[in-house]
């Protein structure tokens, strides 16, 4: 039996005040980290992104743009018949001007126009490389935008005037048009010489005044009936090739800027040459073999002759393929090529990632560990990326690709930088957590 415990036995229970527990309390700071998180992630991501477009014009953004085509080119050409960056072949080059080309590369940056090189100078030197081609090109792009940036300028600033006070000015003032539009007609090119670039009815507006004047001006001018209708002529001529030209002129410049803007390396995709592919591929070996000093004469005149009995056989084959209309991947196999443009470097989608990375509260190793490891896992899924979307490219027609390129894997990738974040979180920020003794 037990005793009973009589009245003045204390109460083991304890009181109530003892018996209520405590819910745990919410981290402290937690809200504030949110915030700071957010602000971090934000100003973080307007710098970045703020910078790169100060950069993309940039000779590093080239440097960045021309390795990730060559790699994109790299993988490309493990899965297709062949896959270049910028040209296939040196013998594809214009001959015996690298020297000259250089020298233009060397002109144009530093904001000069280049010289002209003499003929037995211009060869000099090694062979172009690709990201010389690549400079050359885009150097030219500039150097065209801004010539016509000039030449819409002098344009403009030379309108029709209403009235003259004498014959002698409306004389000078037509030189001074004329002289105007000349120079917006044959432009300048390296190497010297000038190319007609102009609207055709500017041109031949011009032309009829340009003869007009020098006949006018060739003896004393006299006042007469005769004469002032002819001036009249003339100024009725070039303002109709001062308007032609004008409009030419500016709709180029807006081709250029907008050309401009999308430029980058050029990667060409060649899944199947067909028999146009054949007929290139021929034509480049029989350049290679016409401009190979190590061959003797009869060495070359054998292959060269070869060569010639090739093509001709490859191009009847194409006649007969178009008479019978083959199909076009039959003649002209499957290609594509496509700019990596500043866009498709993924720098944008990179900066949000090194934005989150930075903004999340974590040790400083951690978040340099999650940069040095996630980036470079970003740079190679997108240059699978861009491989499969030149592969798209070679198989379907554009409507496929664009919506590929901006819909399809867009998403995909955004996937992707969201999966490396939470790895880096799950493998870095939150390791060990799980492991870790928990309060009684």
């Amino acid at each position: 039996m037990s005793d009973i415990p009589s009245a003045d036995t204390p109460d083991p229970t304890p009181p109530d005040s003892e018996e209520t527990t405590s819910t745990p309390a919410q981290p402290v700071g937690g809200r504030r980290r949110a915030i700071m998180f957010v602000v971090v992630f934000l100003v973080t991501t307007f710098v970045l992104l703020t910078a790169f477009q100060f950069m993309s014009r940039t000779v590093w953004m080239q440097h960045y743009l021309f390795t990730v085509a060559g790699h994109t080119a790299a993988m490309l050409n493990l899965v297709t018949e062949a896959t270049y960056l910028e040209f296939r072949d040196e013998a594809e080059l214009p001959e015996g001007q690298q020297a000259q080309i250089r020298a233009e590369i060397a002109a144009w940056q530093e904001g000069r126009e280049p010289p002209s090189l003499p003929l037995h100078e211009r060869n000099e030197g090694p062979p172009l490389t690709r990201w010389e081609w690549f400079q050359h090109r885009t150097l030219r792009e500039v150097h065209d935008t801004e010539q016509e940036e000039a030449i819409v300028a002098s344009l403009v600033s030379s309108p029709r005037p209403e009235a003259f006070d004498n014959p002698d000015q409306h004389i000078a003032f037509l030189t001074e048009r004329a002289n105007i539009i000349e120079a917006s007609i044959n432009r300048p090119v390296p190497g010297g010489g000038t190319r007609e670039r102009a609207d055709q009815a500017a041109v031949r507006h011009y032309r009829s005044a340009a003869t007009q004047l020098r006949a006018i001006t060739a003896q004393p001018f006299e006042l007469n009936q005769e004469s002032f209708e002819q001036l009249l002529a003339i100024d009725e001529d070039l303002e109709a090739a001062w308007q032609a030209q004008l409009a030419y002129t500016q709709r180029r410049l807006g081709y250029l800027e907008e050309f401009i803007a999308n430029s980058g390396p050029l990667v060409h995709v060649v899944w199947s040459g067909g028999t146009q592919g054949a007929i290139e591929d021929a034509q480049l070996a029989l350049a290679r073999v016409t401009t190979n000093p190590d061959l003797s004469h009869a060495d070359r005149q054998q292959r060269s002759g070869d060569l010639l009995i090739r093509i001709r056989e490859l191009e009847e084959t194409l006649s007969s393929q178009r008479r019978e209309n083959a199909p076009v991947e039959v003649i002209e196999g499957r290609r594509f090529r496509f700019t990596v443009i500043p866009e498709c470097g993924a720098i944008e989608t990179m900066a949000i990632y090194i934005a989150a990375i930075l903004g999340f509260p974590a040790l400083m190793w951690k978040r340099l560990a999650g940069i040095v490891l996630g980036i470079p896992l970003l740079y190679a899924v997108n240059i699978f990326r861009l491989s499969c979307l030149g592969l798209i490219g070679a198989w379907f027609d554009t409507a496929v690709f664009d919506f590929a390129h901006h819909y399809v894997w867009q998403a995909i990738y955004l996937v992707f930088v969201v999966v490396v974040w939470l790895l880096w979180m799950e493998l870095f920020v939150r390791r060990g957590e799980k492991s870790s003794p928990q309060d009684a």
